[in-house]
């Protein structure tokens, strides 16, 4: 038996964390510690009747962190201390944190992080007279051996629904988006390329942008920042009233996107609760509007939610972190 093993059965700590004795399916302090589930390691865990699960999104039950995978029936481990957690979404060491879906953790908005900005920035203003309005896109290079993908962001015409087409370049020879009925391009992105690449309106060939060699976005920007699990807010300091989007971590820790049209400088929900911001959106908007993008103003004051603090910085979902756990 090793020593990990040994440390766990007396219930001493190793690398300063502690480690809850246990033989089979045992109650700890009259706590059961049978898993009513499959639990995955990593995960936040709490109380469900007299079995333990992985926890839930803003749960005030979560004690602990699951040191191994185990599946209904078997012991579980909740560990404290610090620990290895799975998260949710971005993270910035020294924030707070709380349970986001299947026991990850995402950041607890306190009075510091509630509406707090996370990007202001500049409209990138492709043409607004060559966007697609219900068409297709082209893609075309000036240099024949340019055969990379080109990665089209946008929505549907008279939505605010954001497609996402990979299209592959031939050369100087264009090619055209399978989806026709495009209504704003918001973004675009590309492998690395010789010549410059035109992204054009279908039928009219008329220049949406462009990027020259060396340049492998417009109208992206790398946000990386956690929203709590809340929906972020955007406003303008103009009478803006373009669409901004965004690429996100969702509740359940998948990628998402949406986008939503500004209000000129009303602050307005995003459609869609976020447990961060990825990428911010702003090919459609002018250069004269300065978008802010923030956390929204709510506070969490539901103080059992805070389950301790990141001591680590990561810019995604589903990836270890360290924490915390009291």
């Amino acid at each position: 038996m090793d020593w990990t093993s040994i440390a766990h059965k007396l219930g001493i700590k190793v690398d300063g964390v502690n480690l809850v004795p246990f033989r089979g399916a045992v109650s700890t302090g009259g706590v059961a510690t049978t898993a009513g589930g499959t639990i995955s390691k990593g995960r936040l865990v709490q109380m469900s009747g007299a079995t333990v699960v992985q926890a839930s999104l803003n749960s005030v039950t979560a004690y602990g962190v699951a040191n191994n995978d185990v599946v209904s029936g078997e012991a579980v481990v909740p560990l404290s201390g610090c620990v290895k957690c799975i998260s949710g979404g971005a993270l910035k060491a020294g924030e707070y944190i709380k349970a986001a879906a299947d026991g990850r953790v995402i950041n607890f908005i306190d009075a510091t992080q509630a509406d707090k900005a996370l990007l202001a920035s500049v409209g990138d203003e492709f043409t607004s007279a060559n966007q697609p309005a219900n068409d297709g896109v082209d893609i075309v290079s000036t240099d024949a051996n340019d055969v990379g993908t080109v990665t089209i962001i946008g929505t549907t015409t008279a939505t605010d629904t954001v497609v996402v087409e990979v299209m592959t370049l031939n050369g100087t020879t264009r090619v055209t988006s399978t989806k026709t009925d495009w209504g704003f391009v918001l973004a675009v992105k590309s492998t690395d390329h010789l010549g410059t690449i035109s992204i054009d309106d279908a039928t009219g060939n008329a220049a949406i942008t462009t990027l020259a060699a060396g340049t492998n976005s417009a109208g992206v920007h790398t946000v990386q920042l956690s929203t709590g699990g809340a929906a972020p807010t955007i406003d303008s300091d103009n009478a803006g009233t373009k669409t901004v989007g965004m690429q996100y971590t969702d509740v359940n820790g998948a990628i998402a996107y949406m986008a939503e049209a500004l209000a000129g400088t009303t602050e307005t929900a995003m459609p869609s609760a976020a447990n961060d911001v990825q990428e911010v959106y702003l090919g459609h908007v002018i250069a004269a509007d300065t978008v802010t993008v923030l956390t929204d103003g709510t506070q969490d004051t539901i103080i059992e939610r805070s389950l301790g603090r990141c001591i680590e910085t990561v810019t995604g979902g589903g990836v270890e972190v360290h924490c915390n756990i009291s």
